[in-house]
């Protein structure tokens, strides 16, 4: 294979919609191999996450946190303060700070300086095992989770944690802050997901800790992985096999439809309406999206740092690569392809106005014109055929997987993207066949 960069192969590109077409759930998916492998854990290795575009960092049930450069097989450095198992690992937006949470009511919860290894401090506050933790993405506010149900916001300079709430009667699972860019980087909105089964949404700035749950937001199973696409829209996945996409202000209409129904109710048994609480969805959510076709418990996702793409990890040992929106995708892709096909007709127009006038031209540049716009012509009659089609599936709102990654032989934990300068991706996972793997993601035409 022809290779490029540090070793990395070269990026191809795949067509979504001719391999999802007729695509059945059990056979002929498009499998990729890992690109690397690296290996160093001894024990089941539960996070990744990368800390540059060279490096990154593991957290494993042997009670230690590796550091890795892409170029080595063997870990680069080794950091050991937890006295047992390593749940969960996040990095700091700028890199120079890493989060470790850990099994247990001791040494659970950590802050580590990067570059040096060293440990900058315990966050107080766990009294059992801390399962997730994320940064802000102005990189001063961490929110963790764990066995408890309370979610607490902690400084990143302070040891003691600034808030705690308990916003679930069962284990968080995994929280995330809103990284859309749209947003100022001072943004404070982020999510909860738990094994209670529902999912909480709140702006850490405010008492408002709670302002939107959703209760069964799969069926009532556990909620294992949460993270946002955008302001509007979060990715949940559970134990029902499920991905889910969540429009928060379709969630919001359905909270204030089932507000009014019950003040209505209120109404007509002369009950005096309850003081305002924390919006509740009592039903089952309407998801605006499924993603469908992993055949077991889905344990965490990961959003690809264009937004574009997401990444989700599986207990069955697979990775699965999904466009977040296909009609999007293809709409984008589609406007793009018509703006070239404009150019070109212009450019011949010119040229064919200046030969009809008896001026010189190049008549080869006149023929390749032609070619382009014939050319141009078919792609855009097929894009617009693959385009109707997926608007069909949206209509359903159900879409599969594009690529599945296999190698693992164990359940995946975890995975972090990241982009190269060329354009490409690469995708670091974790899994408790004690191995970390590297994954070149191609493009998705």
């Amino acid at each position: 294979m022809e290779m490029e960069r540090e070793g990395m192969p070269k990026s191809i590109s795949l067509n979504y919609m001719a391999r999802t077409k007729n695509l059945s759930i059990t056979s002929d998916r498009i499998q990729i191999a890992p690109v690397k492998t690296f290996v160093g854990h001894e024990n089941s290795v539960d996070a990744v996450s990368w800390l540059d575009a060279q490096s990154f960092v593991s957290g494993g049930h042997d009670q230690k946190i590796h550091t890795w450069n892409v170029r080595n097989e063997g870990p680069t450095g080794t950091l050991s303060e937890h006295v047992n198992g390593v749940y969960h690992v996040a990095v700091s937006p700028d890199g120079r700070m890493i989060a470790s949470c850990g099994s247990g009511g001791e040494k659970n919860f950590l802050l580590w300086e990067a570059a040096s290894g060293n440990m900058v401090r315990q966050l107080a506050g766990h009294a059992d095992s801390v399962y997730h933790a994320s940064f802000s993405p102005a990189g001063n506010v961490l929110i963790s989770g764990g066995r408890d149900g309370f979610v607490r916001l902690h400084d990143v300079g302070a040891s003691q944690p600034t808030a705690a709430v308990q916003l679930h009667n069962d284990a968080i699972t995994c929280t995330a802050f809103c990284f859309d860019p749209s947003v100022p980087s001072e943004s404070t909105l982020a999510c909860v997901a738990s094994r209670d089964g529902a999912l909480s949404i709140l702006d850490v700035r405010t008492e408002r800790t709670g302002y939107m749950r959703v209760n069964a937001a799969h069926g009532g199973q556990h909620v294992n992985g949460v993270c946002f696409v955008d302001r509007f829209s979060v990715l949940s996945c559970g134990a029902d096999f499920l991905i889910k996409r969540f429009d928060l202000r379709m969630l919001q209409q359905q909270q204030q439809q089932q507000r009014q129904q019950q003040q209505a109710q209120a109404i007509q048994t002369g009950a005096s309406e309850a003081k305002a609480t924390a919006p509740v969805l009592a039903a089952e959510p309407v998801a605006a999206m499924v993603y469908e076709g992993h055949s077991h418990p889905v344990k965490s996702l990961s959003i690809s740092p264009d937004f574009g793409k997401f990444a989700s990890c599986c207990s069955d040992g697979s990775i699965r690569v999904w466009l977040v929106d296909v009609t999007k995708d293809l709409e984008s892709k589609l406007k793009g392809q018509l703006a070239k096909s404009t150019h070109w007709k212009e450019e011949m127009g010119k040229l064919a106005e200046e030969h009809d006038s008896g001026r010189d031209v190049d008549l080869d540049e006149l023929k390749r014109l032609k070619e382009q716009i014939a050319l141009s012509t078919e792609q855009e009659m097929k894009m617009k055929a693959d385009l109707e089609e997926a608007r069909e599936e949206g209509k359903r709102g159900k879409t599969l997987a594009s690529l599945e990654l296999t190698g693992h032989k164990d359940a995946v934990s975890g995975c972090s993207w990241a982009s190269n300068k060329d354009g490409s991706s690469f995708l670091l996972s974790s899994s408790w066949d004690q191995k970390v793997m590297l994954w070149k993601i191609p493009a998705i035409e």
